[in-house]
This record gives C-alpha cells, structure tokens and sequence, in this order.
C-alpha cells in the first residue's frame, strides 16, 4: 500500500478524534516562545517595561518599541502595547495574577458579572500604534493565567471595535483560566479564527472554574503534556456548539498542579525579569506554589463580561 495512502488515512482518521486541526497551521513552536515572553515582561517593573529594557522577558524580543503602558490601580492590572518592526505587528500584553496581590485575587475568586476593566484604554492604545506604524499591521494578543483570560476579551474588543478580519489578530494565552459559559466559548471561537490557548501538564488554573459549573474553553489548545519542558506537544481542536475536547489537557484524571502553571515553554513566566512590578499589599511576593494552592480554590469566576460587550 503507498505511503502516501496511509499517511493520508492516518490524517483523517486523526481529524475525525479532533486531535490534527487547522491549528497546526496556526501554531508555531517559536511564535509561543516568543508569546511566552511578551507575558512574561508583562510581569515586570512599570518603568523598565517603558524603557524596554526589563531583562530576560525583554531581550527575547528586542526590537519592540513605541511601547504604552496601561494600569488600572482599583483591579491591580497592568497590559502594555507596542510595535514590533521584525514581526510588523503591534503586540498587546496583558500581566496575570501579581504574588499576594489582594485586588488581582478578588478579581480571580469574585463571580459576579462585572465589566472589562480597560475599556477605551486599549482600543485607543491600540489605535495609535496603528496611526503610527499603518492600518494595514496586524496585532497580537498575549497573556498568562488572569492575564490570558483578559487577553481574550481584549482581542474580542479590538477585532470588533477596529473591523479587524479574523486574520489580522492573533491571541496566545498561557495558562488561562475560563472566561465564560458555553455562549461565550461559542462567540470566541467564532470571531477569533487564530486562537491559540496554550496549557503545560497538570496546570489546575487552566480548569478553573470546573466545566460541571457551566464555563467552558475556546480556542485550539497546545497541550504540552511534559512537566519538563521536552518540546513535545499535541493539539486539541474545539468547536462552537461542542463539549469540550478531551484529548489534550482535560485527559488528565488530575489536574491539580501548580509547577506547572508557573513557567510555560521553559520560561519561569512570572519571574523573568531584572525587576519585578511589586505587589500592591504590604506583602511582595512572587507566585509561589503555596500561594497559588492557598488562593485557587476558592475561585469561581476568573472574569466575566456584560452582555453589552458582545453587542
């Protein structure tokens, strides 16, 4: 029997299970390395952010520039944005959970409705870099744990606000929790053709809140299902009016870890940084495993959005 018959079998058959998907058109090993550190530098100091000179996160992908900087003190959240001229495309980041950050972690465990927290702010940030650098550059949407979850309604918002096609925005996230019941996975995934939720082994903030509750995942996931980073991976297809798929990360029988969480792609995501943004309680403190062990269960809601966003 020709090769090229059995590969071409071995294909559909692996379609038919949704583990072989146009995702693997859309996921590029070195683009999530390269979103990896655009969240990562989203973890450290205000001003070097700026400057664009924050350490390891930064030097990864050096040439950004033109770079603003957004934080919204009453929810402890911190995004920036810039323009990158060897990939010509404007990137916007947004930090996850910072350490013992009381106001980041009310916002992780509060379950009432409650509206985006940036608003106008990235829409018009996004806007300028665009006046600057062309209307025709693309974006790209980044962000780990809490700060995926806010990247995915950023990347909703500018789509919809700017007319964006669905292949002039690019979404990464690492470690995102879920954002929304069924309705909301279903008009991500119908808006945001290129969406990329990347998860690492037994991540517990990526199944958090649980599916029995009502929330569910958009997106293709890349399941890198070693705990040590070895570079392989499988790819999960999900679809709008679907469950869940169930090959990649939600395999697992547990999934309760949380060295896990803390680097993706064998980066230390939330601690890459020459200085580090300091938590806005008395308490400074990186993410550590008891304080994530301590904090995650009680969460039910990572974010949720008004109905009025989606109109």
């Amino acid at each position: 029997m020709p090769t090229s018959f059995i590969r071409t079998a071995s294909i559909a058959i692996a379609c038919l299970i949704g583990m072989i998907t146009k995702s693997q058109a859309l996921y590029n090993s070195a683009v999530g390395l390269q979103g990896a550190q655009y969240s990562a530098a989203a973890y450290c100091l205000y001003e070097d952010v700026g400057n664009w000179a924050c350490g390891p996160a930064c030097n990864a992908n050096r040439d950004l520039t033109y770079v603003w900087r957004v934080k919204n003190p009453s929810k402890a959240s911190f995004m920036y944005a810039g323009y990158s001229p060897s990939q010509d495309q404007i990137v916007v980041s947004f930090r996850g959970t910072n350490g013992l950050d009381y106001a980041n972690w009310v916002t992780n465990s509060d379950s009432r409705t409650k509206t985006y927290p940036y608003g106008g702010n990235v829409i018009q940030v996004s806007r300028d870099i665009r006046a600057k650098y062309g209307a025709d550059k693309k974006f790209f949407v980044t962000g780990h744990s809490l700060g995926g979850a806010l990247a995915t309604l950023a990347a909703l918002d500018i789509k919809r606000q700017l007319g964006l096609g669905a292949n002039e925005i690019t979404l990464y996230t690492y470690g995102q929790p879920r954002v929304g019941d069924e309705g909301m996975a279903n008009h991500i995934m119908r808006e945001l053709a290129n969406y990329i939720r990347v998860t690492h082994y037994d991540d517990t903030v990526a199944h958090v809140p649980p599916f029995v509750s009502g929330y569910k995942h958009g997106g293709f996931e890349v399941w890198y299902k070693s705990e040590r980073h070895d570079g392989y991976y499988t790819e999960c297809s999900n679809y709008a009016g679907q469950s869940e798929n169930g090959q990649c990360s939600n395999s697992l029988w547990f999934k309760t870890g949380i060295t896990a969480h803390l680097s993706y792609v064998g980066i230390p995501i939330s601690d890459n940084c020459y200085r580090k943004q300091p938590s806005n309680t008395l308490a400074e403190a990186n993410i550590t495993e008891d304080i994530v062990y301590e904090l995650v269960p009680p969460i039910q809601q990572v974010v949720s959005i008004e109905e009025a966003f989606l109109n």
